[in-house]
């Protein structure tokens, strides 16, 4: 996803947030804005439809629909990145929208064109688990008592040595 420009999808509660939604989108030339939908229904069909790198959320914990709308998308769509923005800084708002599979969170605000222009950056950069970081190896002995334990001990620490990397053990 590191080239080329990231497709977007937003949906709005109001009039206003269409408007700061349309306006983030275009302030940015990595994203191409494919529209602003304002029903529920609309959005979830046409997200599933073109599955967006990106879906822009004017979002609030009051509307039970969207609360379910989006566990239905983080189902449907594990690897659209979703970007709600709210006016709400209550913890237990933020809580449930990452839970519902929000990435970045962010508060309608003065700063929020900058902030909104970072978590774009941040989305664009491969995610831990996109792709392998390490390896297993399994040591497995014939029976108990035969030292498995301690070779495992050993080989882990040499390889974090030779590789100047981390080595997680698991006994």
């Amino acid at each position: 996803m590191a080239s080329g420009k990231t497709q977007v999808l937003g949906f709005k509660l109001s009039k206003k947030g269409g408007e700061l939604i349309q306006k983030l989108a275009v302030s940015s030339d990595l994203l191409d804005l494919l529209g602003i939908e304002e029903s529920l229904e609309e959005f979830e069909r046409r997200s599933i439809s073109v599955r967006p790198g990106m879906a822009v959320i004017e979002y609030t914990p009051e509307q039970p629909a969207l609360v379910d709308m989006l566990e239905r998308l983080r189902v449907a769509l594990p690897t659209t990145n979703v970007v709600a923005l709210a006016k709400s800084q209550e913890s237990e708002h933020i809580i449930q929208a990452m839970r519902l599979g929000v990435r970045e969170y962010l508060f309608i605000d003065s700063e929020l064109g900058h902030a909104f222009q970072e978590a774009v950056l941040r989305l664009r950069q491969p995610v831990a688990g996109d792709e392998p970081t390490g390896r297993v190896i399994g040591i497995m002995g014939s029976k108990g008592g035969v030292g498995t334990s301690s070779i495992a001990v050993n080989l882990a620490w040499i390889m974090s040595q030779i590789h100047a990397q981390r080595v997680a053990l698991v006994d």
